[in-house]
């Protein structure tokens, strides 16, 4: 049990770290490129230089690709109370189970939500083109996919732990 609290102590600080890091890099990225370079909105294959660049079409845009970013911190969040849970002795918990499949739906949507912002980028990207919107364009990304496998894969961890608890309880009240 020692270990397991040691491990779970050392992930808090790894969590928040990369809490901070995703949203400075990522969204920051994110927010940078919408508004504060117009140069690099212009720099993209999909915007016409002689287009128009309006503040709603960048917000859309900004939206857009803000989703899995919101959904991963929510799985980071769920991560953090789980980890905070798990550090205090309680593992075979209904709390726990939840959890998991919290993170698991927040990092499953944080992928398909990467996966959708891909696709529409070129369609909101060239919305003030002169020669009109471009056609949807798909794009794989083993980083989202993989990020949807994983979520898949705790929610299933989480959904067996809580059947799990549910069986031995069921089995407590024949002994």
């Amino acid at each position: 049990m020692h270990k397991i609290h040691n491990a779970a102590t050392a992930m808090i600080p790894l969590l928040l770290v990369f809490a901070v890091l995703y949203v400075v890099f990522t969204a920051g990225g994110d927010v940078e490129f919408a508004f504060l370079d117009r140069e690099l909105w212009y720099r993209s294959p999909f915007v016409d230089p002689t287009a128009p660049s309006p503040d709603w079409q960048r917000a859309l845009y900004l939206v857009i690709w803000l989703l899995p970013v919101a959904f991963g911190l929510f799985a980071v969040y769920c991560a953090l109370r789980l980890v905070m849970l798990i550090r205090r002795g309680v593992l075979f918990d209904t709390r726990v189970s939840r959890l998991l499949r919290l993170a698991g739906i927040g990092t499953a949507l944080s992928g398909l939500t990467d996966v959708v912002a891909n696709l529409f980028t070129p369609q909101v990207m060239s919305l003030s083109n002169p020669g009109g919107v471009l056609p949807f364009e798909w794009y794989f990304d083993s980083e989202p996919a993989g990020l949807v496998v994983c979520g898949g894969g705790f929610y299933l961890i989480g959904w067996i732990m809580t059947e799990a608890r549910r069986l031995a309880d069921e089995n407590e009240g024949f002994i």
